[in-house]
């Protein structure tokens, strides 16, 4: 599961694995930023948490915004590696 980054994102996504685990026996573990709302969240519900280093997109001319596509290219190689495992 991903969906972090802000309350409003990760608690439905808790809600919708909660509903999975108890329908269909699910394995659930999540993906976020480390030092964010869901690393902090997640570990508590004791569902694997694995960290990938990402990054908002910032609607300003902001200096973060050029490493932005290098994190995106780093975090989707680093989000396929959790997957297969």
């Amino acid at each position: 599961m991903a969906g972090g980054g802000t309350g409003g994102h990760l608690f439905p996504a808790i809600a919708i694995a909660q509903a999975a685990v108890q329908k269909y026996n699910a394995e659930i573990a999540f993906v976020g930023r480390k030092n964010s709302i869901e690393s902090k969240k997640i570990p508590d519900l004791k569902w694997p948490f694995f960290s990938i280093d990402i990054q908002g997109f910032s609607r300003k001319v902001a200096m973060k915004n050029f490493t932005f596509p290098v994190k995106v290219v780093k975090s989707l190689m680093a989000s396929r590696k959790i997957i297969k495992e």
